[in-house]
């Protein structure tokens, strides 16, 4: 973001503007925009001052809600209390086990459950794994929230992105 032009500037272009002068002919003496001159002269005439505004956005807490919830104590209170709980009840940020989203719909629960009836029946020194899914997972999350000592799994969808 630039600096905000000195004081001195601003000023003597407001004195010009109120000598009589166009604010587009002073901002091209000035080598300025001319709607800089123009809020400059709005600020003078509004606050009596042609010094800037503080720069940048004011960054609003983005815990607010849980803000109120936990009693409006600040915001790093607020974090604090939240990773208390999270650590009460065990919950901890880990890594995710991808696995596909089509493993949830009713065929592959059915052919899953056949399978299960069928593993007690194969040897499993002929068994041969391979996988086919392909999955694309570089999307999907990769982190998620679970119990500690426990697996967090995370689906990821087929297809082409």
């Amino acid at each position: 973001m630039p600096r905000p032009c000195s004081d001195d500037l601003r000023m003597n272009a407001v004195k010009k503007v109120m000598a009589g002068e166009s604010c587009r002919s002073v901002a091209k003496q000035l080598r300025v925009a001319a709607s800089s001159v123009i809020k400059w002269v709005r600020r003078h005439s509004d606050t009596e001052s042609v010094r800037p505004s503080r720069m940048g956005s004011r960054r609003t807490p983005k815990l607010t809600g849980l803000q109120d919830w936990i009693g409006g104590r600040g915001v790093a209170a607020s974090v604090a209390s939240v990773w208390r709980f999270l650590k009460s009840w065990s919950i901890t940020r880990k890594k995710l086990t991808p696995v596909a989203d089509e493993r949830d719909c009713p065929d592959a629960e059915r052919c899953r459950e056949q399978w299960k009836g069928f593993q007690s029946l194969a040897d499993p020194r002929k068994l041969v794994f391979i996988d086919g899914t392909w999955m694309k997972t570089n999307m999907s999350p990769r982190h998620g929230w679970g119990l500690k000592g426990q697996r967090v799994h995370g689906s990821a969808p087929f297809g082409h992105w």
